[in-house]
């Protein structure tokens, strides 16, 4: 009979977003998908620790610099959008559409950076980098 081999806990960097980082771990190639796989893998075949093929391993903390990046512009659109609404003393409603313009130009920054990660993740490990 083959000995039961017990799992592992890491961090997952998906967003950097309180709820979005409960609903996108499926779109997180290298950081989830990748992870599960292995997973069943070193289960299925007994081993004590997880094969991580260094291509992997780079293409995670490639991840983690873009969505870092993207976290701090969306720390600066939220304070650039709060110091503007104080400092012009906008009414409700125009302070609203400062925040729903920044939010769109965040939308416009982040969705191709997300794109870019997990492309550069899908040819990482299409790319026989992992053996």
């Amino acid at each position: 009979m083959q000995e039961r081999t017990r799992g592992y806990s890491r961090t997952v960097v998906n967003r950097r977003s309180l709820i979005l980082d409960h609903v996108v771990y499926p779109a997180n190639v290298e950081g989830f998908q990748a992870a599960v796989a292995l997973e069943l893998e070193r289960v299925a075949d007994g081993l004590a620790d997880p094969r991580r093929p260094q291509a992997l391993r780079a293409a995670e903390r490639a991840r983690t610099r873009s969505i870092t990046v993207i976290y701090a512009i969306r720390l600066a659109l939220t304070a650039l959008v709060m110091s503007l609404w104080a400092v012009l003393e906008l009414t409700f409603a125009a302070g609203l559409g400062l925040a729903v313009a920044a939010a769109c130009l965040d939308v416009a920054v982040s969705k191709p950076l997300h794109a870019r990660v997990a492309s550069r993740a899908r040819s990482l490990l299409r790319g026989r980098a992992y053996p």
